[in-house]
């Protein structure tokens, strides 16, 4: 009973959660699927340009993220004044943030030019940044107006907000991407086109959220120095965390760069088709978090325990599912994103590979949030530098450049590596979860 008590919770709010995660996936799946159509040095650019932002993205994401224990908890205990301290918090540090993360992905595309990426795969790249980077900023703001309305347990706005984006940015991608291929009316500006459109959904999106927030009085109230520190000190350890689990994912990326266009694009359309799924994970971990942190707020130790867990069963669960589909239509999925024959021909594998890697994503995934509601960030933090670094990306560039796998290698090892992390987090939950931290003002530790 206590687990039926706590699972109908859990769906309730994780499935708005999750149709709004994969809603933002969509966007990126409409993005490759309109580079698809590009050619092979197209998708390539947009592929390293897409990870070059991840990766930029995630480091502030993760610091905003920070505010998630800290309004769940405060709802929990009632003290509504301090989250909305929290997530005027948030959003001042996505200000501050939006310039570095910038320089930081200009950075990156120029360290292309230096290694083994060819030549028409970096300036596409680079054409394809010029209008994503402005998104920056829309981006946080909407994770902080997401953190806020999350912790109040309302899940329907944040996915209004990401319908709302998707219904403005299919029609623009198509527009702005191709010439009169588009009923007479395309711009062609190619890949520049695509981040563009991206960019001013983004920007729809994090309106919609901070206005929703308002309407739940929720609006931010300002910060005072303690909620800055506050914020940061739970949210370092979960940007390092999230930037060390992208990191991986980006870097393996950039090591396609070098084995050629064709197989960067597979290797694409692959890892598209596997964060798509990978997105009900997220919202289940969104829920567990909030679950979990008004729990801890209400003083309820068991029942906090009891949300982690059922997060981590019904994680695990989906992916089996979705691990199974990767197996058995692994070809008409990949022809979802692109109709290029030697692209599909790449993916195929690298999708068998993805559905052995699924539940142990979403162990990671779903483990992670139970661990932020908890407020202690730092054991994830340890798990994925152990994980993907010391195990994954060794095993993963020994079995690329040593033996006989090539690019498949560097999916098994990213295999391997979430695996690890998977193990980690959910052993650990077990262990520490017994004795959830206690709720204080600025909470958590």
């Amino acid at each position: 009973m206590k687990n039926r008590g706590t699972l109908i919770p859990l769906l309730r709010l994780a499935g708005p959660l999750a149709a709004a995660y994969a809603g933002q996936q969509v966007m990126s799946v409409v993005d490759a699927a309109v580079v698809g159509r590009l050619g092979p040095d197209q998708m390539a650019g947009t592929s390293l340009g897409s990870a070059l932002f991840a990766a930029a993205l995630v480091l502030g994401m993760g610091l905003i993220t920070g505010m998630d224990p800290l309004t769940s908890q405060a709802v929990g205990a009632q003290r509504l004044d301090d989250g909305r301290r929290a997530y005027g918090a948030a959003l001042k540090v996505a200000i501050w943030l939006t310039l570095p993360l910038a320089v930081l992905v200009a950075l990156g595309w120029g360290a292309l030019a230096l290694g083994p990426v060819d030549e028409g795969s970096v300036t596409q790249c680079g054409l394809y940044l010029v209008t994503r980077g402005p998104g920056m900023l829309p981006a946080l703001l909407y994770i902080a107006g997401r953190g806020m309305v999350q912790a109040l347990g309302h899940g329907r706005p944040v996915l209004v907000a990401t319908l709302a984006a998707n219904a403005l940015n299919i029609p623009l991608s198509l527009v702005f991407a191709f010439g009169g291929e588009a009923g007479g009316f395309g711009l062609g500006w190619g890949v520049a086109g695509v981040g563009l459109a991206s960019t001013i959904a983004s920007g729809l999106q994090a309106w919609i959220m901070m206005r929703a927030a308002k309407a739940a009085s929720a609006a931010p109230l300002p910060p005072t120095s303690a909620d800055l520190k506050a914020l940061v000190r739970v949210g370092w350890p979960i940007s390092v965390q999230m930037g060390a689990e992208v990191g991986i994912f980006a870097g393996i990326t950039l090591l396609m760069g070098g084995f050629g266009p064709v197989i960067t694009s597979g290797h694409h359309v692959a890892l598209m088709l596997a964060s798509f799924t990978f997105t009900v994970c997220l919202g289940l971990a969104g829920a567990t978090s909030t679950l979990v942190g008004q729990a801890v707020g209400e003083g309820q130790p068991d029942r906090a325990r009891a949300a982690g867990r059922m997060g981590l069963l019904t994680g695990m669960g989906f992916m089996c599912c979705t691990g199974a589909t990767f197996w058995l239509a692994s070809e008409p999925l990949a022809r979802i994103i692109t109709d290029e024959a030697e692209v599909i021909a790449v993916a195929v594998p690298f999708l068998k590979i993805a559905g052995l890697f699924q539940i142990s994503d979403g162990l990671q995934a779903v483990g992670a949030g139970a661990w932020r509601g908890l407020g202690r960030t730092r054991l994830p933090l340890v798990a994925n530098l152990l994980g993907h670094w010391l195990v994954g990306f060794p095993l993963a560039m020994w079995l690329a450049y040593g033996t006989d796998e090539g690019p498949r290698g560097l999916w098994w090892g990213v295999t391997a590596g979430l695996t690890a992390v998977g193990l980690l987090l959910a052993v650990g939950f077990e262990i520490v979860a017994r004795k959830p931290a206690t709720p204080s003002t600025h909470s958590v530790v």
